[in-house]
């Protein structure tokens, strides 16, 4: 017996210093030194990886959206965009290669949520004409979104006073979106016939079919 009690010690005093481990804080990881945003090259630098990093994107995503859309004309628009997207990464690419720099990615999270919110409303059940005025939608927005982006970083390459070949490449890519822009406006006004249902007014302060 008397071993038994000496065994039942042990094993409160092997629990309570187990207690006491647990208890015991675990040493705070070491806090990572904040970025600094000091310079104008600073913000070039940070605009050019979320360009960089915007075009891939478009250039993965837009395959499928053009594989969904159903009109040709959409379709044709779509395709050569996607080989306009190419050779604009090709262009931020040469872009690198003058500053004597590897291209380098900043994941931009502004295109990776216009593209999400775009994959969700394609994967709807929808009539093929309802989907195609979605996709001129969404491509609408994320063209906005390029060319706000170039046009801050044409503005801020200037003031850096990069070389003149770098601001036309710049450019090349600027005059593309914007001629994207006007095509998917054509289609949004009527070049391709949509239709959503039927038409809707406001009554009473509501939305009802007319």
């Amino acid at each position: 017996m008397p071993k038994m009690k000496k065994n039942s010690r042990a094993k409160s005093r092997t629990k309570t210093a187990s207690r006491a481990k647990s208890k015991m804080k675990k040493p705070a990881p070491a806090k990572q030194p904040k970025k600094e945003l000091a310079t104008m090259q600073d913000l070039f630098l940070i605009q050019m990886k979320d360009v960089y990093d915007t075009e891939k994107q478009i250039a993965q995503a837009l395959p499928t959206v053009i594989r969904k859309a159903a009109a040709q004309e959409l379709k044709d628009i779509l395709s050569h965009h996607l080989e306009e997207t190419d050779g604009q990464i090709e262009r931020l690419e040469r872009i690198y290669e003058l500053m004597d720099m590897s291209p380098k990615r900043k994941p931009a999270l502004g295109i990776k949520g216009l593209i999400d919110d775009a994959k969700e409303i394609f994967a709807m059940k929808s009539e093929p004409d309802l989907l195609d005025a979605a996709i001129i939608t969404s491509s609408s927005h994320i063209e906005h979104h390029e060319i706000a982006g170039y046009r801050a970083i044409i503005a801020c390459a200037r003031l850096l006073g990069m070389p003149p070949e770098a601001i036309e490449l710049f450019r090349k890519n600027l005059e593309q979106e914007e001629n994207m822009d006007e095509k998917l406006s054509e289609l949004a006004s009527g070049s391709i016939s949509v239709d959503a249902g039927e038409p809707a007014s406001v009554e009473d302060g509501g939305i009802v079919a007319m």
